[in-house]
Formats: structure tokens, sequence, C-alpha cells
């Protein structure tokens, strides 16, 4: 065992020592040494009442040391002394009753067996302190012999005793050996389960944390996402980083107005609606939501799982979720009293990315930078139901992705006058999608020659682009070309 196991082996076996120390000193153990006096009587009634008086100070020696030792001597004393202390104040009279008897063959050398048979069975003393209890029980046994022996003539029923009580002491000890090793292994036993235990709770705990972690993280990030974060792909734990990212804000037209001339109800309708309406679809997107603003959202693309369309998503995010609200207008008008419309605003550039906040009240996976900024500066100057871009956003799609482009309406709405950006040329743009696009890469189309890929979730939850005549799937790790997924 190590030095941990070994302490706490001690600790429990000296428990064990002081539990029977309070026991053979309670106050319900002095009725049994009176029941020996009706031996006393019947055996020697010349020595009654000095043995009755002896027996009566025995027991309040027993109660009186086991009070004091345990009470006010225990953090001085090894349990050991302690066990050994109470073997000898029962002995002790006992030895003294043989002695005034003078009779080797006296039955009453059976009241040390008995305390033999407590000090094997009951009290679990070190090895050394076992043995200086069998010789305190012993050695004035053959000293009462010696002293008491006439000429050569030898007691057979000394000899009847000693070879009693020495086999006693041997059956006894070997007793104690093998129960001590029981003992040894049960206690390693439960140390190991104990041991077993306490991992399995740390796992649980560390499980359920990173589930509830995943679950909380699962109101920012995609399906996916999450997925690739449970397999190791994706580690959250590292510190802030820069990557490039599209930043989009979102809010709702005249919010402000709205919410305080509607009731309560239209309000948490209209609002739970469109965060589901907006979650739904940029998580599809692979988008990350940032945060919900009360009337508007923030969300980023490109992290923490970088895509090389990165900004086509945010344009197609916003324009499917432009889509999605129109479809549910004549819905959002009743509840909201009037045309509900949004603003969209997109802006692109390198961000600091991790997790801001402190970890006892709020932290979040969250983007700061210049595109953050201007997209929310942009935002305010934006047409409704319309999605307005950066210049960074126009320049990045025409060196990347010229395709994606042409495929816009782009709208060019000049130099812009943004708060904080009073010493820089903001130009904007308005972009809309020319046509339904099913895709992030541009007409993605079936081998097969059943028409585009759709995007839609598989059964795991997983958005991925597939055919619906063929079940043809197209994989992440596949740009350029096509495998089957069976």
């Amino acid at each position: 065992m190590n030095n941990e196991l070994k302490q706490t082996a001690f600790e429990e076996r000296s428990q064990q020592i002081f539990s029977f120390v309070k026991l053979s000193s309670s106050a319900y153990v002095a009725p049994l040494f009176l029941l020996f006096s009706i031996a006393d009587y019947l055996w020697y009634p010349q020595f009654f009442k000095l043995f009755f008086s002896l027996r009566l100070a025995t027991s309040a020696a027993t109660i009186a040391y086991g009070y004091i030792t345990l009470n006010l001597f225990k953090k001085h004393f090894s349990a050991d002394i302690i066990g050994l202390g109470i073997i000898l104040v029962c002995a002790i009279p006992i030895h003294y009753m043989i002695f005034i008897i003078g009779d080797a063959g006296t039955p009453y050398y059976a009241g040390l067996t008995l305390i033999l048979i407590g000090l094997c069975v009951g009290l679990r003393l070190s090895w050394k302190y076992h043995l200086i209890c069998i010789a305190s029980l012993l050695a004035p046994f053959i000293f009462h012999f010696l002293y008491t022996i006439k000429g050569n003539a030898l007691d057979s029923y000394f000899f009847l005793n000693l070879t009693f009580f020495v086999s006693m002491a041997f059956i006894g000890s070997v007793g104690k050996y093998t129960y001590e090793k029981l003992i040894e292994k049960e206690f390693l036993t439960r140390s190991q389960l104990s041991d077993e235990l306490d991992n399995r709770a740390k796992i649980i705990e560390q499980k359920t944390s990173e589930n509830v972690k995943l679950s909380e993280l699962s109101r920012q990030f995609s399906p996916q996402i999450i997925e690739s974060i449970k397999k190791g792909e994706i580690n959250l734990s590292s510190s802030i980083h820069e990557s490039n990212v599209a930043v989009i804000f979102i809010d709702i037209v005249d919010s402000t107005k709205k919410v305080i001339s509607l009731n309560t109800d239209s309000v948490q309708i209209i609002v739970s609606n469109f965060m589901d309406d907006v979650m739904s679809t940029f998580l599809m997107y692979d988008i990350t939501i940032d945060k919900f603003l009360g009337d508007g959202f923030m969300a980023f693309t490109n992290d923490p799982l970088p895509r090389k369309d990165y900004v086509e998503r945010a344009i197609l995010a916003s324009d499917a979720l432009i889509n999605k609200i129109q479809n549910k207008i004549l819905f959002y008008d009743h509840y909201w009293k009037g045309p509900f419309q949004i603003r969209i605003s997109i802006a692109s550039g390198p961000a600091a990315i991790g997790f801001y906040g402190n970890e006892k009240y709020l932290k979040t996976y969250t983007a700061l930078g210049r595109p953050v900024i201007l997209s929310s500066r942009l935002n305010g100057n934006a047409a409704p139901n319309c999605i307005t871009v950066s210049k960074d956003v126009i320049d990045h799609l025409k060196s990347i992705n010229i395709a994606f482009f042409d495929r816009m309406e782009v709208v060019d709405k000049g130099l812009q006058k943004l708060k904080g950006f009073d010493f820089e040329e903001i130009f904007a743009y308005s972009v809309k999608i020319n046509q339904e696009s099913t895709s992030f890469l541009g007409d993605v189309s079936c081998p097969n020659g059943h028409g585009p890929l759709v995007l839609e979730s598989n059964p795991s939850g997983i958005y991925e682009l597939h055919c619906r005549t063929c079940q043809f799937v197209l994989l992440e790790d596949s740009k350029k070309s096509f495998k089957l997924v069976s």
C-alpha cells in the first residue's frame, strides 16, 4: 500500500480500537463484572467481600479509564497504548485475586483467557503491543507459580492451565493474523472501489459539464460544428485568435416605437418567432450566433469552422432569412400591427475571436474588431428588407468567386458617413440574389443528371448537399470530386 493508504488504514484501525475501549469501559459492562461475584460466593466465600469490593473498583476503574483516555488523552497517546491500558486495567485485579487464592489450579485463570479472547478478537493492536499484552497476561501467571511452588512438587493443574493459555494465545494470534489479512484485503478492495467510484463521479461530472456546455454552445453553433467539437476536430479552449470573418447585423425596423406601443403578448410572439427564424436559418449555413440584441442579432462566419465560402454563406443566409420572413409576412404584420421589416448589414475582415467574459457570470464565443463595428454602423444606414454590405465584401467576391458575384444584383450606395469612421472612406452596396440558390458552391448539380443539389439536414441533424432523386451526397471534404454515400 502507498503511504496515503497506509495512513488511512492506520486511522481506521485506531478508530476500531477506540470503539472497543469505549464499549469495554461503558456502564453497561459493570453488571458483567459483578456477575462473577456469584462464582466468588460459591467457590471462595471467605474472599467474597474482598473480591466483591475489588470487582466494584474494577468496574469504576474501567469506566473512568475509558472516559479519561477517550476524552482527555486521545490526542496525546496512540490507540495501541490506550488499548494496552484497558487490558491491564482488567487483568491486574484478576492476577491479584489469583495471588490471594494461592492455588495454581484455580479456575480463575479462565478470566485471563476471556481477556485474551477479547484481545485477539476485539482489539486490533499492532503486533508489538499484541505480544506485550500476551506477556502481561502470561508473565504474572508464571511468576505466581514459581513463587508458590514448594520443593520439587509440580502442580499438574498449573501445566494444564499454562498449556491451555499458550494454546489459546497461539490460536488467537493466528486468527488475528488471518483476520488482519482479510481486513487488509477488504480495505484495499474498498479503496479501489472508492477510487473507481470517484473516477466515475469525475467522469460523470466531466461528461455532464461537457454536455451542458455543448447544450449551451448549440445555441451559438450549427449541428455540424457541435459534431466537430464532440469529435475533437475543433478546440474552443484555445486562446483568443484572429480570423477573417463576415459579420452580420440584423435589426428590426422601428422596434423601439413598436415595443412601447404593443402589448407584451404580441412582442413576445414576434420576438420568439423572429429568433426561431434567424436561428434555424443561420445555423443551417454554419453561421455562428454571437449574441441576441433584444430586437436583433449579431452573427459571423468562418469560425470556429473555417469555410472558404464564408462570405457567400453570410449573403445566402441573409437572403434566405428575408425570404423566410416574407413567406410569413401576414403573420408578422398581424402581431406587429403594421409592416414588419428588418435591416441586414455585412462587413468582412480580420477580427479577434474567442471566449470573452467571466466564467462565473457570462462567457460567450464572440468576435471583436473592425468588421464588427463597421457592420453595426452600416446597419443604421441599411434599407428595409435589403442586404447592405461593405466594399470589403464586394472586393472579396470579385477576387474569390466572381461567378457568385455575377449572380447578384449590386447597387452602389456611395460613400457613407459613419460614426467612428470619420477619417475613412466607407462605401456601401445593396445586394440581392438574382435567383434561388441551393448550394454554397455555385450551380452544383447531381452528377447523375437529376438537377441542382439541395441543402437539407440528415438524420443526425447535419446539413448537407444532396440529390432528392438518387440520394447522392456532396461531402465537405470533396469540393472537386463527387462521392456517393450509402
